[in-house]
């Protein structure tokens, strides 16, 4: 237990270290600033008692017609006058400083952060729930301020120390009993805080997986085919109800955690009011024993709530950092989670040959292999379609094949060279490829194809290749293909299904590389202008590397060499000649799908 403990203080040191190192790298100016600040104002409570002891003594003197000279009340006036709008500047700079410099520019630093850090992490980790936890847990962190809030809590801690001493020490200087009762009557609130943060912070993490859910459910009503979807089916009143089931879940436990931290906080200032009326009665009794002058006896009372306010502030400090620390290790530990590994070395101008041997492949958190004893050699030049059930492994394949997603055994190797040492980002630029969760952007056509800026004399190339796409239907009715938009929020046109497939198709085709992937190209599109499509897909890749993955098995005639693939293993490879006289797997799905076809 006791080796726990220090451990934990261990992160927890470590994790504060990481704090001090962000805000000295990222905003260094304002950490300089705020501490200079807090240590001014935590002397400012002496300095005012100081100078209002003085003030009220001679304003007792002058009431009491004493023969005094009026030089040290002015004094006195004026010097608090100067105190009040120095410390007025001095707040003005400090709160810029504070809430422009530590929390918003700050805010913005750690959001970035997490974006960049997001977008470098192997595409596999977003297969796995306990990533998108500590993604969520970290998000919450920058959420709610928890790091710019270390900081300032640990800056006011740390620079109150010595100002809340001064104070101790001049309100003892009264009676020390004073000072005792002032720190006893709000020392309760360290405990108070403590827990409640505490506790905050577990129900926080108990229901990360719950507040995903809610937070996906919400997104389906602010996603225009879902909206669309939910409508025409009618079950918007279901998903609405478990929302709201979800929603009321996580604010239930949340909301009695929140009853219970107000209760126990009105409790703590019951005892700090009784204190205050301890206080008060025992500065009367010093005035009736002439141990204090009437003069002294307003200051006094106001040093004795300022020693209430601060020591308040100090213990409350004292008990948020150790939990506000928890939450900055999630942001940390996922900001320090392992990139994607970059290789280094360039395959050459094309890729020649693509090789796997004996590769095995599973995604995070599951049993069975979804990819298991592959071979498979890919030349240049070949057209290949990869077949198989739904669930066979053959999206999985390409994805490992490109080092999208690591092999977990075996080799993967591109013109002879390992696929972790290459580099991904030369490599990529010699690939076309169609996923099947492809994306229409809410842009022009042109850009939807070419996704960059456009090239010189780009513009026949895209209306060839849309053309040969069969999307004339759009230009005949929009006029100049250069001015077509698409969403109608902003003024465009909406794409069938099949339209947005074969836009899809030609930004693939449109890419320059030698290697083109297409990932169920025809899925979208009717049985019709299928087989035309394929033709004209056929007609574009030749001479290039093209692997086709399809579910329709009017492919396979057109390709060179065909893939079988079921349960995640290479059943059978060849032509479709070949693997029609093996009269194995391939044949059940041929005559499965052709029966569709046949009167």
């Amino acid at each position: 237990m006791e080796d726990n403990r220090k451990q934990e203080r261990k992160v927890k040191v470590k994790t504060l270290m990481k704090v001090y190192h962000f805000f000295w790298k990222y905003r260094r100016i304002d950490s300089i600033i705020a501490p200079l600040y807090y240590i001014l104002e935590n002397f400012s409570p002496a300095v005012s008692t100081l100078i209002l002891a003085g003030f009220f003594q001679e304003v007792y003197w002058v009431l009491g017609e004493e023969m005094r000279s009026y030089s040290r009340l002015v004094t006195y006036g004026a010097g608090f006058i100067v105190y009040l709008i120095v410390k007025q500047f001095l707040q003005l700079i400090a709160s810029i400083s504070t809430n422009a410099g530590i929390f918003e520019k700050t805010l913005y630093i750690l959001n970035e952060m997490l974006s960049e850090k997001a977008s470098k992490l192997p595409l596999i980790t977003y297969e796995n729930a306990e990533i998108m936890n500590k993604k969520e847990k970290a998000e919450e962190c920058v959420h709610n301020d928890r790091i710019p809030s270390i900081f300032m809590l640990s800056v006011v801690l740390a620079t109150s120390v010595l100002g809340t001493g001064t104070l101790i020490i001049t309100l003892g200087s009264y009676h020390g009993f004073l000072a005792v009762i002032a720190i006893v009557s709000v020392a309760q609130f360290y405990a108070a805080t403590y827990f409640q943060e505490k506790k905050k912070y577990q129900i926080s993490q108990e229901l990360t997986k719950e507040k995903r859910q809610r937070d996906y459910l919400w997104s389906l009503f602010t996603d225009e085919k879902s909206i669309k979807e939910m409508r025409i089916m009618g079950f918007a009143d279901y998903l609405a109800d478990q929302w709201k089931k979800a929603r009321d879940k996580i604010n239930r436990k949340f909301w009695k955690e929140e009853s219970f931290a107000h209760r126990n906080m009105m409790y703590c200032e019951f005892i700090r009011i009784a204190g205050y009326i301890l206080g008060i009665s025992f500065c009367f009794l010093l005035l009736l024993a002439d141990r204090i002058e009437a003069g002294v006896f307003g200051a006094v009372l106001t040093a004795f709530v300022n020693v209430q306010a601060v020591i308040k502030n100090h213990v409350t400090s004292i008990g948020r950092i150790p939990v506000f620390l928890e939450y900055a290790k999630d942001y940390f530990d996922f900001i320090e989670l392992p990139e994607e590994q970059e290789g280094t070395v360039n395959i050459g101008e094309k890729i020649q040959k693509i090789s796997l041997e004996k590769v095995f492949f599973r995604y995070p958190n599951a049993e069975d292999f979804t990819l298991h004893d592959i071979d498979l050699e890919i030349h240049e030049g070949e057209t290949i379609a990869v077949v198989g059930e739904n669930g066979s492994g053959k999206t999985t394949l390409t994805k490992v094949l490109l080092g999208i997603y690591g092999a977990i055994g075996g080799t993967v190797a591109i013109n002879d060279i390992p696929i972790n040492s290459i580099d991904k980002k030369d490599l990529y630029k010699k690939i076309a490829y169609l996923s099947q969760d492809y994306m229409i952007y809410k842009m022009s056509l042109t850009e939807n194809v070419v996704l960059a800026d456009l090239p010189e004399n780009a513009a026949e190339d895209i209306k060839r290749i849309v053309s040969k796409m069969g999307l004339d239907d759009i230009a005949g009715s929009c006029g100049d293909i250069s001015q077509i938009y698409f969403g109608k929020e902003f003024g465009g046109i909406e794409l069938s299904g099949g339209q947005a497939q074969r836009l899809a198709v030609a930004r693939a085709i449109y890419k320059a590389g030698n290697l083109v992937i297409l990932d169920e190209p025809t899925s979208a599109i009717d049985p019709i202008q299928e087989a035309e499509i394929l033709s004209q897909i056929m007609n574009m890749v030749k001479g290039r590397t093209a692997i086709l993955i399809s579910h329709r098995m009017s492919i396979c005639t057109k390709v060179d060499k065909i893939i079988v693939m079921k349960e995640g293993a290479i059943l059978e490879i060849g032509t479709h000649e070949e693997l029609i006289k093996k009269n194995g797997e391939y044949m059940r799905l041929f005559k499965a799908q052709s029966c569709w076809y046949e009167s």
